[in-house]
């Protein structure tokens, strides 16, 4: 990500990330861990966004 856009997305307040087509985090900013619960983006890089949803939001997001 260029630094610009890096820096923009990093101070965003909302949830920014970057998923894969198959749901898979590639990259999340720190309002987005926050939401989700993380420390650090090495718990949420790699596993699949839906299931750092909580449950009852589920529903709510469509799988493409």
């Amino acid at each position: 990500m260029k630094n610009g856009l890096r820096a923009i997305v990093e101070t965003a307040p909302e949830c920014v990330k970057v998923v894969g087509p198959d749901g898979t985090v590639l990259h999340m900013n720190s309002a987005g861990l926050t939401m989700v619960g993380a420390d650090c983006a090495d718990q949420v890089i790699g596993k699949n966004i839906y299931d750092l949803i909580v449950p009852e939001d589920r529903e709510k997001v469509s799988r493409v």
